[in-house]
């Protein structure tokens, strides 16, 4: 993690600062073997070794889905006050958006800090499920009370569940 967090400072300060040269001594050896993103993150550590020319903005909403995942506010706060370029309702390939993943893996910091950049908080996965029917189904009360505030908390998803349906069929 803390790898991610430098390699974000140095594609930051590269891209934003026009360094002519960069600092590959700033970038220690990668190895994220359990990491879903491990070929992503080896990729930008590869191309920032080679001194190629990347730009934070190719990879910042990857590493927010990433992120928001692992529950690493740090880089979530850090994309979110560094990137303008950054696409907060992002989704992977089910549809699910960094607050969905966040709220799925009860991340309530990660998800507080994406409602408070603009995340929507009612917008469907594949399976027309919000970030409240994640959060419901995995039992994460403090994740469900935060963003009950703000959503609709009898929104259906494709198969007519609402979030306390779908809480109740996994005995939470």
């Amino acid at each position: 993690v803390e790898d991610v967090e430098k390699i974000i400072d140095v594609v930051w300060s590269d891209t934003h600062h026009n360094s002519s040269q960069r600092d590959t001594q700033k970038i220690p050896h990668i190895d994220f073997a359990t990491s879903i993103r491990k070929s992503f993150v080896n990729r930008i550590a590869t191309e920032l070794s080679n001194n190629s020319n990347i730009e934070v903005e190719n990879y910042a909403n990857n590493l927010l889905l990433w992120a928001s995942t692992e529950g690493n506010a740090n880089i979530v706060r850090r994309l979110i006050d560094r990137n303008t370029h950054l696409d907060i309702n992002i989704a992977n390939c089910d549809k699910m958006t960094p607050l969905a993943l966040a709220s799925m893996n009860g991340h309530l910091e990660v998800v507080r800090l994406l409602v408070g950049a603009g995340a929507k908080i009612e917008l469907p996965d594949r399976k027309g499920q919000t970030a409240l029917h994640h959060s419901a189904k995995m039992g994460h009360s403090d994740v469900v009370e935060f963003l009950a505030r703000s959503s609709d908390p009898n929104i259906r998803d494709r198969f007519k569940w609402t979030p306390l349906m779908t809480a109740s069929s996994m005995d939470h």
